[in-house]
C-alpha cells in the first residue's frame, strides 16, 4: 500500500491471479526512485525493506514500520 501511495501504482500487475503471484514471488519490485525521483532516500529504503521477499528481512510488525516512518519524518 505504501508503494502504491508513493508511486501511484501497484508494484506488481498482471491480467490474472496466477501471473500476478508469480511476479510477486519471482520479480524484484520496480525501483521507486525511477517512478518518483523526488521521494527521499530514507523513504525509499523503508519501502524496499517492506517489499523484501524474505519474511525475516521485512518489518516484523506494522508498529516497527510505523516507527521507521515516524523517525524519518521527524515525528516521534
Amino acid at each position: 500500500m505504501l508503494f502504491e501511495l508513493l508511486a501511484g501504482r501497484k508494484p506488481f500487475t498482471a491480467d490474472a491471479l496466477g501471473p500476478l503471484l508469480l511476479a510477486i514471488v519471482n520479480q524484484p519490485p520496480p525501483d521507486l526512485r525511477v517512478l518518483r525521483p523526488g521521494v527521499p532516500e530514507p523513504i525509499v529504503a523503508i519501502v524496499e525493506r517492506a517489499l523484501q521477499k524474505s519474511l525475516d528481512a521485512r518489518y516484523q510488525t506494522a508498529a516497527t514500520l510505523s516507527s521507521a516512518l515516524r523517525a524519518v519524518s521527524g515525528t516521534q
